[in-house]
């Protein structure tokens, strides 16, 4: 009867601990929750996407705003062809995913793929013609899968692209399409820095493996940008393997920015941008280097020596560099300018007064259209390269 007494009473005094201890961290989770960082999606119609893991808003130039809260959050990557916006998105609870259709006209949106059992989406959605991909991981064993998925036919397919793999969050992007005599392939990296394996995934289910890559690999206007330290490899995909059409020496800590993942039609046409950083875990540039697609040749960007920053790449065939300074001994990331690159060329398109980047009500970025500038909380949209205030309806 005492040992009873005495159990009753662990358990009450448990029980109370974990009350107070609730008490304390509710208000910590729920600022969290309201903190949470918002962006932005500016649509070639000009309509603007606000999503945190809050809400959905769908802000228009002519109409009231729409409000979507399907009860999913997004990663910070948004995918646009023809009126629709597609993502691979998260319950708030149980973080289970699914890939969306967003349909900003009508502030409506729709659920294409819901993958199987606890299994999660990553987080590119890759377009090509009339098929979306994307990879599907099964984290229990670490298994990857490419789906297919063809939105106005309701039609999928599942092809399962490796076994049971050593590390069960290895990076795996889905980063090009193509078609050789008629047959269409899939181009995927899986791995983790700085090795990354590159595989070619038939439609009809036949896998093969094109190498390992320490660069990132990219797929540009037919051609395969891989490489290591000390070479930047070129190469054209066959029916069967590869085959190499080009080499040049490579810098230590080369990137090239392909445009965020864009679809393969969407590529420029004429050239590509890339950085050589100060060291791997760096952000501060060395020097800047173009890409001459059509020959193939690097030549550098002097006049962006040793500044930071980030590339934009807007359809068909529009670059743009933000330049950023990292304010004096706090490291933070101050926007002062917005510059488009022809041909190495700069063109100043506008001078920012300096805006703390890092600061949590500051948000800058840049669409096909124009750019969305959030400061101190306060919303501008701007048209490029005219500069023109897109007006949104409150």
């Amino acid at each position: 009867m005492r040992r009873k007494r005495i159990t009753s009473q662990y358990l009450n005094v448990f029980v109370f601990l974990v009350f107070i201890t609730a008490a304390i961290l509710l208000p910590w989770a729920c600022r969290e929750v309201q903190d949470s960082p918002t962006h932005y999606y500016l649509t070639t119609n000009n309509q603007l996407l606000e999503y945190s893991y809050l809400s959905t808003r769908i802000y228009h130039q002519k109409g009231k705003v729409g409000n979507i809260d399907p009860g999913f959050f997004y990663p910070d990557t948004l995918l646009e062809k023809s009126y629709y916006l597609y993502t691979t998105a998260f319950y708030r609870s149980g973080r289970r995913s699914r890939i969306l259709r967003i349909n900003p006209d009508k502030n409506k949106f729709d659920t294409l793929y819901r993958p199987e059992g606890k299994n999660r989406l990553g987080r590119n959605v890759y377009a090509y013609k009339d098929t979306l991909a994307c990879i599907e991981k099964d984290y229990s064993i670490g298994e990857r899968f490419l789906v297919l998925l063809q939105p106005d036919k309701k039609a999928f397919k599942k092809i399962k692209v490796t076994g049971k793999l050593k590390r069960k969050h290895y990076y795996s992007v889905v980063f090009g399409a193509d078609e050789v005599k008629g047959k269409r392939f899939w181009l995927i990296y899986i791995g983790f820095y700085p090795q990354w394996s590159m595989l070619k995934i038939w439609e009809e289910g036949k896998i093969e493996k094109l190498g390992i890559s320490e660069m990132v690999p990219g797929y540009i206007d037919g051609v395969l940008i891989t490489g290591d330290e000390q070479m930047i490899v070129f190469s054209k995909i066959k029916a069967d393997g590869l085959e190499k059409i080009k080499t040049l020496p490579a810098e230590k800590g080369l990137v090239f920015h392909q445009g965020g993942g864009r679809n393969l039609d969407q590529h420029p046409t004429g050239e590509l941008y890339g950085v050589v950083k100060e060291n791997r875990g760096s952000n501060k540039w060395k020097k800047v280097l173009r890409l001459d697609l059509k020959d193939l040749e690097l030549t550098e960007v002097k006049s962006l020596e040793n500044g930071i920053g980030s590339f934009h790449y807007c359809h068909p065939d529009a670059w743009y560099y933000s330049h950023s300074e990292y304010g004096s001994g706090e490291g933070k990331c101050i926007l002062k300018g917005l510059y488009r690159l022809k041909q190495g060329m700069l063109e100043l398109i506008k001078k920012f007064a300096p805006i703390d980047l890092d600061s949590e009500g500051n948000y800058f970025k840049v669409y096909d259209t124009g750019f969305v500038l959030k400061k101190d909380g306060k919303i501008s949209v701007y048209s490029l390269p005219g500069l023109t205030p897109i007006i949104l309806e409150k």
